[in-house]
């Protein structure tokens, strides 16, 4: 019925589902969003097409039973249990990403660069860039280290340590590998707080 928006959201749907499909993220769900977009507007375009197979048929101007009861479909999830649903979801008093960025700002000396990644950097670029604070501090992100030619997270270390002080907010997979090589003050118990990197490990001979 409509070969141009099936040639434009075809590939979209199976492209952006591979996707979310293959990649791991803490927050993949967000990643649906686009091919659900595109399978409700399928869902528009059937109904758009029944509704005039059932003009034809009983030679009607309109399809309005047709159109109410697609209406009810789409809309019959959303009037199970509203209450929890709305709660589950409401997000209007969830302040944590501040609260953590005002911590984390007031625990970190002058001048501190933070090796950093995707979940934790965002809130302080935000912090540095829109609010205006902390620019002293260096935020060394995954994506920073490509962009910028940084080589590894401990060539960004090495290349600072002794000089700034140097701290890491790593995933907890990465933390053993860095372990053996770096000397680190106690960690913290809150999860996401930085952890300072004191020196390098001696070799042995």
């Amino acid at each position: 019925r409509r070969p141009r928006y099936a040639l434009l959201t075809i590939p979209t749907f199976l492209l952006t589902a591979w996707f979310a499909a293959a990649y791991v993220n803490a927050e993949i769900d967000r990643y649906w969003l686009g091919p659900s977009l595109v399978a409700l507007s399928w869902f528009a375009v059937a109904v758009d097409a029944v509704g005039d197979g059932w003009r034809t048929l009983t030679r009607s101007r309109g399809a309005a039973p047709l159109e109410i009861a697609a209406c009810l479909i789409i809309l019959a999830p959303l009037l199970v249990d509203p209450g929890a649903r709305f709660a589950a979801v409401d997000r209007s008093h969830d302040d944590s990403a501040t609260r953590w960025l005002d911590a984390t700002f007031a625990s970190l000396p002058a001048d501190a660069v933070v090796v950093s990644w995707w979940d934790y950097s965002m809130p302080m670029w935000y912090g540095q860039l829109v609010e205006g604070r902390r620019p002293d501090l260096l935020v060394v992100d995954d994506r920073t280290r490509l962009d910028r030619g940084l080589g590894t997270v401990d060539d960004v270390i090495d290349s600072y340590l002794g000089r700034r002080p140097v701290f890491i907010i790593r995933l907890p997979v990465d933390l053993p590998a860095l372990e053996a090589r770096y000397v680190f003050a106690p960690a913290p118990g809150t999860a996401g707080a930085p952890i300072q990197v004191l020196h390098r490990r001696a070799v042995a001979p």
